[in-house]
């Protein structure tokens, strides 16, 4: 478990608090949790998972692949599923899961690439491999990305969002996303298609 404070008697409070009740060993500053990196560096810390994804890399065999510039090629949405479906779907779901996990903990780069490749879990085809494997190369690229939190003074919730106007060809349905941020750490993200389509003056467009 993780402890943390502005004051470090309160810590050392809480610890003894804790002994009192339970076998525990304290091992100082957090390092690693979760599989998750942690560093401190002047009261900023950053989280990143670059062990992982090099684990991930060394899983798949693209020690020796060459990295991408993008998570994603442009005009993958546009893909009409004409490519084979892929013989062997094990291995589409193993990387995806990988990638999942990186999205959802310090990886928000690639938020909307796992929204969409999420879609293919159950029946993937040829190029959607060819796509989760590229996110993998962006991400052997990018293998030091981290998080940053800490650091800022202004304490303010500012939040964005994006979609795509009906960018899968197929449902017509869009993708959207979101980040928030707090005094200027990105805290909450996510990307996902919409569940329904809403015609209007000609137009199609996505809906919750």
């Amino acid at each position: 478990m993780l402890l943390g404070s502005t004051s470090e008697r309160e810590v050392l409070r809480l610890i003894d608090s804790l002994k009192e009740k339970f076998e525990l060993t304290c091992l100082g500053d957090v390092r690693h949790f979760l599989g998750i990196d942690i560093r401190r560096e002047a009261g900023i810390y950053k989280i990143l998972l670059k062990n992982y994804i090099e684990k991930l890399i060394t899983n798949h065999g693209m020690e020796q692949a060459k990295t991408a510039k993008s998570s994603m090629q442009p005009g993958f949405m546009k893909d009409d599923n004409s490519s084979a479906v892929l013989e062997d779907a094990t291995k589409y779901r193993s990387l995806v899961e990988g990638l999942l996990y990186l999205a959802v903990n310090t990886r928000p780069d690639i938020a909307e690439c796992m929204a969409i490749l999420g879609r293919k879990f159950s029946n993937p085809r040829e190029a959607d491999w060819t796509a989760a494997k590229r996110v993998l190369k962006y991400l052997k690229k990018m293998v030091d990305c981290s998080l940053r939190l800490g650091g800022y003074s202004e304490q303010l919730l500012v939040a964005y969002s994006v979609s795509d106007w009906a960018g899968d060809v197929c449902s017509r349905k869009l993708t959207s996303g979101f980040v928030f941020f707090f005094g200027g750490v990105l805290v909450s993200w996510a990307s996902h298609r919409q569940t329904s389509i809403v015609i209007y003056g000609g137009e199609v467009f996505g809906a919750e």
